[in-house]
């Protein structure tokens, strides 16, 4: 737990290791999951949940993440070239915040929210596959891949363990829908009665 508090507490000038960043990427995609599992302890053991929480916990890891971009752009040798990159790259998990922030109720809120997340979405998708993984989808003469694959049966097999892998995760939410559908013979339960 004391690792936690000194990546969340700690200043600017401490170091930023590539494990730190796996670490942290991995927790934002998993955000809503630690909102997610507050609510659940919530409901098994308190009863009683505060929504304002939920948001601080998705909060978290976007938080942990900008601030070693920072940390890594002070750092910088060259802050007005590559240095400028960290900028940019602490500027697509601040873009969370308001996706987090605007998640309130669906009113006058929820068109700012829709902004929010459209805006995140596509500053996501180009820093993610353009900068940090440099796949020169938006750059001529287009997508080279130089994985260091040298036969193209490599690749293959590679795409077709990904797409194995795929399937064995998202198998599981079919096989609710269906087993709901086993129980539930109503074909026609209306969407606003099925959390209770």
């Amino acid at each position: 737990m004391s690792i936690w508090v000194w990546v969340i507490f700690s200043g600017f000038d401490s170091d930023v290791y590539f494990c730190d960043k796996i670490l942290a990427d991995i927790m934002t995609s998993h955000a809503k999951v630690f909102g997610d599992l507050y609510v659940t302890m919530c409901i098994l053991f308190i009863y009683n949940e505060d929504p304002m929480v939920d948001k601080y916990y998705s909060y978290i890891p976007y938080f942990i993440r900008f601030k070693q971009c920072i940390a890594v752009y002070l750092h910088s040798k060259d802050p007005k070239n590559t240095g400028r990159e960290h900028l940019f790259n602490a500027l697509k998990y601040c873009s969370a915040f308001p996706v987090i922030s605007y998640w309130i109720t669906p009113s006058t809120i929820f068109n700012l929210w829709i902004i929010a997340v459209a805006v995140n979405s596509i500053y996501s998708f180009y820093r993610d596959v353009a900068i940090d993984w440099k796949l020169s989808f938006f750059t001529p003469p287009g997508f080279k891949l130089c994985l260091g694959f040298e036969k193209s049966i490599a690749i293959i097999l590679t795409f077709c363990f990904d797409l194995h892998v795929t399937r064995r995760w998202i198998w599981i939410f079919f096989k609710f829908e269906s087993e709901s559908a086993e129980i539930n013979k109503d074909p026609y339960i209306p969407l606003h009665n099925t959390s209770s």
